[in-house]
């Protein structure tokens, strides 16, 4: 049974691999167009001057150059960079002591190319900022080989307005190793003291945006962060030089995303041996940002940079043939990511692992000093709170434009009302001055009529009306024909004499006034000219029909003033409170697994502390656990992650659990007992098996808003490892 777990885990893990370099691919693939990135895009035309030390016989001279400023945020940016000089000014008093005999009559030229990144204090108009970096300092004599340098840039600056641009002052300090005496002869990699140099440089510049970072003024600080969790699993290929086997690893990324371009993590993994059935002796640990060029649905490509640590114990040795070592590391990477839905993203990225081949990294002072050991890993991120929906200037923006529509609605609603209105009017006077029959001469003095400013005058009639009940702003008058009727029916009966207002039969020459909203239909309207003594009968029924129908009107109407005279009053109960520990009812119910985790609130969470005893010797365990709800008629899902601290070292666990709850026990205390069981990754055996037993209490009785205490007894690996756990949740 082992090898067959093996078996399958293996195939598992090549299988991730797999996917992982498709990630790594389509991290290299390039960003969408400029308008739909997230990431604010600058160019930065710079001058820089360096004050060499004692020890160089350098003139203080320029580069010239500039910046490519890429905006996370309005804190955070990385920044490419690119500076030259041309024939760089020597002094020749100094240059034969310092630079030796060859120096005499030469000259060189400088390049000085890197990275750095920057973090802008403070927002507004003036904003102090700190950055540093690393790259190459290149010294080119104009015969001979170039010398290239690792050189490392640290200081900061002062960023102001002027109009809509942003200029500039900052200082910075240059370090890098060299030997003066071989610029301009020799090898200065081999022998020679590799003297630490130490440089002043100030200067200015000039940032001109090309784009702007969409969430420059949405992010809402801590109180919008997410905290994610990274379970990942991949393979690291050491540099050839360092005599290692490539290595199978698992692990996890924990930490802290302040935006959805910027966060920051910590990691820990370990090595597997290649039957993935225990772990080896190598491990890493460090910190390191991820920097994201763009948002939203879809695949999302990434960059990280950070430092950790390798340590190497036992039988697996590096490179110096020591049973014992440990070796710093710059991390530098990219990958993609892919939403699975609002709180779940898988991912996969490509690492390289910066290590000093046979020392330190603070004695390295080339770039063949270095070993590249690159990490392919593949996981899932899970983000747990943090604002999911827009932030309060986005909110605030949507308010504004649904303002404004209204506003915009409403404006062009009375424009067509008022087009309206006059259209009728002319037509209306037309009708009259071609047959004045229809409406005797005297009526036309009360059509609408303009005011000074050429606004319709509201006829006394209208006043009279909204005294009724009628509401609206825009009226027109039909004149009622001297033969027919013009039948207008919309909303609801006004008061009880609308009734006798329909039976009476109307004057020649009335005129109703109805709101400008109303519609008449011509096929209802009944041409009272074509109708002759033999439709008599027929006219009679209509009318006996139009009584039956105003009768029962009012009876439904006056059936409706008595009901809403004598409401009934529906008896009041006290409900008898009974709390029981839902967590998380049915809210879940139906969610495919993946959105249950954009859906998780405070509520679902547990936070446990306990004591392990096993393998890893006896530890202190810190656990967190999620309730996402029913995936059958009798089971939850409960996923798992864990930290256990002392012993022989440090456990990791990150578990899939699916639990079954007994009914309650004990009335209002609620007492429920538990099993739980899953699988997932657990240090210091690769696969972990959770079985456990537990119960939950309400603390609070009688309260609102209980608290729930939970007492379990869990094993790991059919308890090889057997833990003790107390949570509480807050419902």
């Amino acid at each position: 049974m082992p090898q067959i777990l093996s078996v399958r885990l293996r195939a598992a893990l090549r299988s991730l691999s797999t996917i992982a370099s498709c990630g790594a691919v389509a991290a290299t693939l390039p960003p969408a167009p400029l308008a739909a990135q997230s990431v604010g895009i600058s160019i930065v035309p710079t001058a820089e001057r360096i004050q060499w030390n004692d020890q160089l016989a350098f003139k203080d001279d320029w580069l010239y150059g500039g910046r490519l400023a890429l905006r996370f945020g309005s804190a955070v940016e990385l920044q490419p960079f690119y500076f030259t000089g041309r024939k760089y000014g020597i002094d020749a008093s100094r240059a034969p002591t310092l630079f030796g005999a060859a120096s005499k009559d030469r000259t060189i030229d400088l390049e000085h190319y890197g990275l750095t990144a920057q973090i802008n204090l403070t927002h507004g108009n003036v904003v102090p900022f700190v950055r540093g970096g690393g790259g190459i300092l290149r010294f080119a004599p104009d015969s001979g080989p170039h010398r290239d340098r690792l050189a490392v840039t640290a200081g900061g600056g002062l960023r102001f307005g002027i109009g809509l641009l942003q200029a500039e002052l900052f200082a910075e300090q240059l370090g890098f190793r060299l030997d003066p005496l071989r610029i301009f002869s020799g090898d200065s990699t081999t022998g020679g003291t590799r003297v630490h140099q130490k440089n002043f440089v100030y200067g200015a510049a000039l940032t001109i945006p090309l784009s702007v970072a969409p969430d420059d003024e949405d992010v809402d600080g801590l109180r919008g962060a997410s905290a994610p969790i990274e379970p990942f699993v991949g393979r690291m290929r050491f540099d050839g030089g360092t005599g290692l086997n490539d290595l199978n690893l698992v692990g996890i990324r924990a930490g802290l995303d302040f935006s959805s371009l910027f966060g920051v993590r910590g990691f820990y993994w370990r090595g597997v041996n290649d039957d993935i059935d225990r772990f080896v002796s190598v491990e890493g640990y460090g910190a390191e940002g991820q920097f994201n060029l763009n948002t939203g649905p879809g695949v999302s490509p990434y960059v990280v940079a950070g430092a950790g640590r390798i340590n190497f114990s036992g039988a697996y040795r590096d490179s110096l043939d020591t049973a014992d070592n440990a070796r710093n590391a710059l991390i530098l990477g990219a990958g993609a990511s892919f939403q699975l839905s609002e709180r779940l993203r898988f991912n996969a990225a490509l690492r390289d692992y910066i290590v000093a081949r046979n020392d330190s990294l603070e004695t390295a002072a080339t770039a063949g000093d270095l070993t590249h050991n690159r990490m392919l890993t593949a996981g899932f991120t899970i983000a747990i709170g943090g604002a999911t929906g827009p932030s309060d200037r986005q909110r605030a923006l949507e308010a504004d434009r649904l303002v404004q529509q209204r506003r915009l609605t409403s404006r062009d609603a009375e424009i067509r009302a008022l087009s309206d209105s006059m259209r009728a009017e002319r037509r209306l006077r037309g009708n009259v001055r071609n047959n004045p029959r229809i409406v005797p001469r005297d009526s036309l003095d009360r059509l609408p009529q303009r005011d000074a400013q050429g606004r319709l005058a509201r006829p006394a009639a209208e006043t009279e009306e909204r005294g009724r009940g009628i509401s609206g702003d825009r009226w027109i008058t039909v004149p009622v024909p001297v033969h027919g009727e013009v039948i207008l029916r919309y909303g609801l009966p006004l008061v009880a004499d609308s009734v006798a207002k329909a039976r009476r039969t109307p004057a020649p020459g009335d005129s109703v006034v109805v709101r400008r909203d109303t519609v008449v239909r011509r096929d209802t309207i009944i041409d009272m000219t074509r109708v002759n003594a033999a439709d008599d009968a027929v006219l009679s029924q209509l009318a006996a029909l139009e009584e039956r129908l105003s009768a029962r009107i009012e009876s439904l109407r006056e059936a409706l003033q008595v009901g809403a005279k004598t409401p009934a009053i529906a008896p009041v109960t006290t409900p008898r409170t009974v709390v029981v520990d839902t967590v998380g009812a049915d809210r879940y119910r139906g969610m495919p697994i993946g959105r249950r985790f954009s859906e998780v609130s405070s509520r679902d969470l547990r936070p446990y502390v306990g004591i392990s005893a096993g393998d890893a010797g006896t530890q202190a365990v810190l656990s967190l656990r999620m309730d996402l709800g029913a995936v059958s008629s009798v089971l939850r899902f409960v996923p798992e992650f864990a930290v256990g601290i002392g012993g022989d070292g440090t456990s990791v666990l990150a578990l899939a659990n699916l639990q079954y709850q007994f009914g309650a026990i004990g009335g209002v205390t609620a007492i429920r007992p538990y099993v739980t069981g899953g699988v997932g990754i657990f240090s210091p055996t690769v696969l972990g098996v959770n079985t456990a037993v537990g119960a939950s209490m309400n603390l609070r009785k009688g309260q609102r808003t209980p608290w729930f205490g939970y007492l379990e007894l869990q094993g790991l690996n059919l308890f090889n490892d057997t833990r003790v756990m107390l949570g509480i949740s807050i419902r």
